[in-house]
């Protein structure tokens, strides 16, 4: 399941990054106030969200007490990985038209 979460959220921010990579490079005379040219030269940090929770439920799946209980990092994934898709619809949204 772990293995599942963090490579869809890959996936979704990967999408994200390469979208957003290739239309703020082919866009002419994009306003530097805007929300994609802020996000630009950071978009390659997102890569840690995954890395970061599957270290996270690792360490769940070893300590299994709570408050670090694998239900806890799977539910967190869950909402990762729904975050991941939204981050990919809003970019996506971000250039329309």
């Amino acid at each position: 399941m772990v293995q599942v979460l963090v490579l869809t959220q890959f996936a979704f921010l990967a999408l994200a990054v390469v979208l957003l990579k290739i239309m703020t490079h082919s866009v002419g005379g994009l306003d530097p106030e805007s929300l994609a040219a802020r996000v630009d030269p950071w978009a390659f940090w997102v890569f840690a969200i995954p890395l970061l929770w599957g270290a996270f439920a690792r360490t769940c799946e070893i300590v299994n007490r709570a408050p670090l209980v694998p239900v806890v990092a799977r539910v967190l994934g869950i909402v990762l990985t729904v975050l991941s898709l939204g981050v990919l619809i809003s970019i996506t949204m971000m250039f329309e038209g």
